[in-house]
């Protein structure tokens, strides 16, 4: 979807999509789409014309004019939201968001990855208390920053990370904080599984798990040390054009 302009650069679309955000929450909680989700499997556009079907014209996949990775993000964010919360925020989402804006130019995803992995106060890093692990994530956030495709990049980032996982249950084990197999009760193991997960995105590893599945694995992991509330307000203050 190249040159693509938020609801289609029409304020008819806009207030289409935000009529239609009662009826997008409630699919959102419906078992059939968890089903769907929790396959991981297909394209977002064929996702979001089972999510927005037969409920107007102007509400579709091409007519949002998000990018893929922005869609899924909303989308995992609407799955971890308390469900009293989902249609006002979607509202407010849609809201902020610029009618005509490009928010592929605007780098939102990007930022919002930065923001979740670097936030001096709120991001991931603040819980990882090695110093080579701290670098590995940043290094991650320097290569969505650049929007980065170099495939070896990409590779030796994982591996500084995988070598900080390895770093960081040695640690746990040593302080006898472990209580599981994964770790993930461990805050600062489960950052550095937030850093894995982007890794994997940017180098094309497990073809077998789609963006949505790794999307939602980002935003749900790192909900145990960045709410998901302050998840959900920092991607509307970036979709503004603001800073979270």
């Amino acid at each position: 979807m190249a040159n693509m302009k938020a609801f289609n650069d029409d304020e008819l679309v806009r207030e289409a999509f935000r009529s239609a955000t009662s009826e997008i929450v409630t699919r959102i909680a419906s078992n059939e789409y968890y089903q769907i989700l929790s396959r991981g499997r297909g394209s977002v556009e064929a996702l979001m014309r089972w999510l927005l079907r037969d409920i107007d014209v102007k509400v579709s996949y091409a007519t949002l004019g998000f990018p893929d990775k922005l869609i899924l993000l909303v989308l995992a964010i609407l799955h971890e939201l308390p469900e009293m919360e989902r249609q006002s925020w979607l509202d407010r989402l849609f809201l902020s968001v610029g009618v005509g804006a490009n928010l592929e130019e605007m780098h939102v995803w990007e930022q919002d990855i930065e923001w979740l992995l670097l936030h001096p106060f709120v991001g991931v890093i603040n819980e990882v208390p090695l110093q080579s692990a701290r670098q590995a994530v940043k290094e991650v956030a320097r290569l969505i920053l650049a929007d980065s495709h170099d495939y070896d990049e990409w590779m030796k980032a994982r591996w500084a990370v995988n070598q900080s996982k390895r770093e960081l249950f040695a640690d746990a084990e040593v302080k006898g904080e472990l209580t599981s197999p994964m770790g993930s009760e461990v805050p600062a193991i489960a950052a550095i599984y937030v850093a894995l997960a982007i890794t994997n995105l940017g180098a094309g590893v497990d073809a077998g798990i789609d963006l949505r599945t790794h999307i939602l694995f980002i935003v749900s992991t790192a909900s145990s040390s960045v709410p998901i509330k302050q998840q959900a307000d920092a991607l509307i203050a970036l979709v503004r054009g603001g800073t979270p």
